[in-house]
């Protein structure tokens, strides 16, 4: 299965935080192998969001600055920023649990209406695909 940087993105956040062991083990295993590789963030150049506490001044950065206002340690908002380069996309074999949790996190999102424009793709690929 090919995926995009995005795509990659999304399905770490839809992964189950729970379930029995075997579950995990292979949750584990595919949140290592969507991980993006150290030459992978260089070429992509990933940005994190940080937020200042006290002034709530926001900026980006690959790794946590003071704050330019009053040099406070800024906190991570979670947000990542990437260069949308053509061609990055990875090919994954995945299992066939893998691809079973992954559905099943899809279906659940979708009943519970929690589906958003970015999974558009991810679902076209994995349920309808």
């Amino acid at each position: 299965m090919t995926l995009t940087p995005m795509e990659r993105m999304l399905l770490l956040n839809v992964l189950p935080s729970e379930g029995d062991f075997g579950t995990l083990k292979i949750v584990r295993e595919l949140r290592e192998s969507l991980s993006f590789s150290e030459e992978e963030h260089e070429t992509l150049k990933v940005q994190r969001g940080w937020k200042c506490r006290l002034c709530q001044a926001e900026v980006l950065g690959a790794t946590p600055i003071p704050c330019p206002n009053d040099g406070e340690d800024m906190a991570p908002t979670g947000q990542m920023v990437w260069d949308d380069q053509e061609g990055m996309e990875k090919e994954f074999a995945l299992g066939a649990k893998a691809k079973e949790l992954i559905v099943t996190s899809l279906k659940t999102l979708n009943d519970d209406k929690k589906l958003s424009n970015e999974h558009f793709s991810l679902y076209e690929k994995f349920i309808e695909g």
